[in-house]
């Protein structure tokens, strides 16, 4: 869960469409009405601009589409201001809010970005965006998307615009491949070393349940010899064994909930589900544990030996 969180954040599921000059915004930006597509945006290089702070430097631009904003910040899009990366922020001593001057014209902060260093493409490490709704081409499409579809290569390409140039050079790859090409959760899920946690549950609670049993064999046989009946007698080790489950049970929910509290729903729904498993697993386990040793290691003719044994 931590290794896709991860491979999200850090660009292995965005995939970058290079087409220089050839990309609609329009329907980059569509890309985002695709179900599994998380954001898109399209974006092309500006002139650097010259801050006040700083007039002897440039600073690299890009021209981006209002979708690229949502892409770029994971918020909401941005048709007017300025975005800058963390480096540009704290090298021009520069927040969201206030008022970057540029060429002598005055232009608003809208937000400032993180773009850390992991890997992934460098040019926006150290940016400027400018949000816009021009709709002439673009150079590049990003689409974020989770998780990453098959077609996804396709996907972007309907981003190209219908009379962009035939020969037209196009690239398409990850935005960060640092953590590689794709991500097999399931693989993953299968390989995990808590994944045999259900079978170890349901082996550990039988050996439980089975020791409980033995240790009572005494008890059990006496009450055997006593006239009373076996499925009595398993009627009253079942109803003991769900009390006991009952309370495990409640005190396994609390713990797995408590460990939940702090992460998304669709974390803590994965989180509960598996925990769920392994929960059923120990209550099968201790119950069949109960009842199968009852019935195989209890006997009335073995009374005098428990007594003798114990």
């Amino acid at each position: 869960m931590d290794d896709a969180r991860e491979f999200q954040e850090r660009g292995g599921s965005t995939t970058v469409l290079v087409a220089s000059g050839s990309i609609d915004p329009r329907a980059c930006d569509r890309l985002a009405l695709v179900p599994g597509v998380v954001a898109s945006g399209a974006i092309r290089g500006a002139a650097s601009i010259r801050p006040a702070q700083l007039p002897s430097s440039t600073v690299p631009s890009y021209e981006v589409s209002p979708g690229f904003s949502a892409l770029i910040l994971g918020a909401s899009t941005l048709e007017s201001g300025v975005i800058i990366s963390e480096e540009v922020s704290e090298e021009l001593a520069v927040e969201a809010g206030s008022t970057l001057v540029v060429d002598g014209d005055n232009a608003r902060v809208s937000e400032v970005y993180k773009y850390p260093v992991d890997g992934r493409r460098a040019e926006l490490e150290y940016a400027v965006l400018l949000p816009t709704i021009d709709t002439s081409h673009f150079d590049q499409c990003w689409a974020a998307t989770w998780p990453v579809p098959d077609n996804i290569a396709s996907l972007v390409r309907t981003a190209i615009a219908v009379d962009a140039a035939s020969d037209s050079q196009v690239d398409i790859g990850q935005l960060n491949s640092a953590l590689g090409p794709s991500f097999d959760g399931e693989e993953l899920l299968r390989g995990r070393i808590t994944s045999a946690a259900p079978l170890v549950a349901l082996g550990g609670t039988f050996v439980i349940a089975a020791g409980g049993v033995i240790r009572r064999r005494t008890e059990l046989a006496s009450a055997l010899h006593a006239g009373v009946r076996r499925v009595d007698l398993l009627a009253q080790l079942l109803v003991e064994s769900c009390l006991t489950l009952i309370i495990g049970a409640s005190v396994a929910v609390a713990v797995a909930t408590a460990a939940t509290a702090d992460r998304n729903a669709a974390d803590a729904t994965s989180v509960l589900q598996s925990s769920a498993i392994i929960l059923v697993g120990g209550l099968v386990g201790y119950l069949v544990g109960c009842l199968i040793t009852s019935v195989t290691c209890v006997r009335e003719a073995g009374l005098f030996r428990y007594f003798k044994e114990k």
